[in-house]
């Protein structure tokens, strides 16, 4: 299973997506697998969910929470963390592996703590 980017960014992540789906269109072995294992509608969401679950993340938001997440932590911006948090509460704790220098894991508050 691949590891996020340290620097994820959604953009990439959505052209995967868009191309496991249109190489599913389009014929490719592969792919029509891997859309299959999750649904058998060959639709953007499927494809999403491919990727989501590629990368460790049970759902679609769970993975654009996880790179809000990041983006929030290297901008240093407290109040999207707070709003952020205020919607997902487990984020604070839950452990980022792979992120930025901290590639063996770090939880987010212990992380805020250190930069004050």
């Amino acid at each position: 299973m691949p590891e996020l980017p340290a620097r994820a960014d959604l953009t990439p992540l959505r052209h995967q997506a868009k191309d496991a789906l249109r190489a599913s269109g389009a014929g490719d072995a592969d792919a029509a697998i891997r859309l299959r294992a999750v649904s058998e509608r060959p639709i953007l969401a499927t494809a999403q969910l491919v990727v989501a679950r590629e990368y460790g993340f049970a759902s679609w938001s769970a993975l654009k929470a996880e790179v809000e997440r990041r983006e929030i932590l290297e901008s240093l911006d407290v109040g999207r963390l707070r709003v952020l948090l205020a919607g997902h509460p487990e984020l604070a704790v839950q452990a980022m592996r792979g992120w930025c220098d901290h590639r063996g894991g770090v939880r987010p508050l212990s992380y805020v703590a250190m930069m004050r």
